[in-house]
């Protein structure tokens, strides 16, 4: 009569859409494993059409495309965004006024810092490029989330 197998260890690695799993068997009274090879057992991972597209919509799309977008017309308005037109009037309103602003004062904690004008300025625009960009991290883990139910 042959012995009842208890399957242990849960290792499984993700390649292209294949889930591979290492399983190995136990005796089940004696509680040991067996040193002996097993061969892998893939179980293939179909993905819906809307999760492709749900995919296609957030990396590239929304990711990729928007956060350029914010980044760019972010770090512009840290730079412009206290531009006034001929009559004195904010080109970019209240929110290029504080874009401008940030940009200032974070300019002369980098010349207190020891820094030219051309080195604070490059500096300003590489952090808040960054900065600005990373805003965007949490609408994307959001979205990621809830991955498998959108999609």
């Amino acid at each position: 009569m042959e012995k009842p197998l208890q399957y242990t260890g849960n290792s499984a690695t993700r390649l292209n859409g294949v889930v591979t799993a290492k399983v190995q068997e136990v005796p089940h009274e004696s509680g040991t494993a067996n040193t002996d090879a097993q061969p892998e057992k893939t179980l293939p991972q179909h993905r819906t059409f809307g999760l492709k597209a749900f995919d296609v919509f957030l990396y590239p799309i929304l990711t990729n495309l928007s956060v350029f977008a914010i980044s760019v017309a972010a770090t512009y308005l840290t730079s412009r965004g206290g531009d006034r037109n001929a009559e004195g009037k904010l080109i970019y309103g209240k929110v290029g006024e504080f874009f401008q602003k940030r940009g200032d004062w974070l300019m002369n904690k980098f010349k207190s810092l020891g820094m030219n004008h051309a080195q604070a300025d490059m500096s300003k625009m590489v952090f808040f490029s960054f900065l600005d960009g990373s805003l965007m991290a949490p609408a994307v883990k959001l979205l990621e989330d809830r991955r498998e139910h959108i999609g």
